[in-house]
């Protein structure tokens, strides 16, 4: 369990994407002993009340996950903010979180992200309702902080035809946090390392296998 007081905290895993580049499914690759997508869940369930994984249909196949973590699906298709939205939804209607709570929303196929970036993260909320750190000058919106007050806002971009989480950013009581901030705790870029490609997969299989 987590060791906020109060205030709920969530994990909010993205497995939409089809894996066209890596020609198989991301979530159900072999990474420590687990497929991906349940490595991921472990290494975030130090940090977390509830888990919730978004499928892109209620047909997707998920590998075998704990029993406690939730599953939803994107109803709307609308692609990374469409999930987030999803989760952040089920997180209301499945896991009894408000509007102050808050949710670590990251993708199954970032295999470094763990329970100490999320507290990190954590440290930056407060008089926030979105954390999200900038690196290689990007914003990067699946290794980001949410509270479930944004909701309405993220369905108002989606009808408006936004696509990308990155439009959060725009809230005016969001904290973006600059590159060299970020460095203190990521100065590798382990974090934001994913796996799009065979060749992605197999360097991050042997960083994760380094001493």
């Amino acid at each position: 369990m987590p060791d906020k007081v109060g205030m709920r905290i969530g994990a909010v895993i993205l497995t939409g994407g089809r894996g066209q580049r890596m020609g198989r499914a991301k979530e159900s690759l072999p990474f420590g002993g687990r497929p991906l997508l349940a490595h991921v869940v472990h290494n975030l369930q130090p940090a977390a009340d509830a888990i919730l994984v978004v499928a892109r249909d209620p047909d997707q196949e998920l590998p075998a996950l704990p029993d406690d973590v939730l599953v939803t699906s994107d109803e709307r298709d609308g692609g990374p903010l469409a999930g987030l939205a999803a989760g952040l939804r089920a997180l209301q209607r499945d896991a009894g979180f408000g509007d102050d709570d808050v949710a670590f929303a990251t993708a199954c196929d970032m295999p470094f992200v763990d329970a100490a970036l999320v507290r990190w993260l954590l440290a930056h909320l407060p008089g926030h309702t979105v954390v999200m750190p900038r690196a290689a000058d990007v914003l990067q919106p699946l290794c980001a902080l949410y509270r479930l007050s944004m909701l309405p806002h993220a369905n108002a971009l989606l009808d408006a035809g936004e696509r990308t989480p990155r439009s959060l950013a725009r809230h005016p009581d969001a904290a973006i946090l600059a590159q060299a901030e970020f460095s203190k705790i990521d100065p590798r870029g382990r974090y934001l390392r994913n796996v799009n490609t065979p060749a992605d997969y197999e360097a991050a299989l042997a960083e994760f296998e380094q001493p």
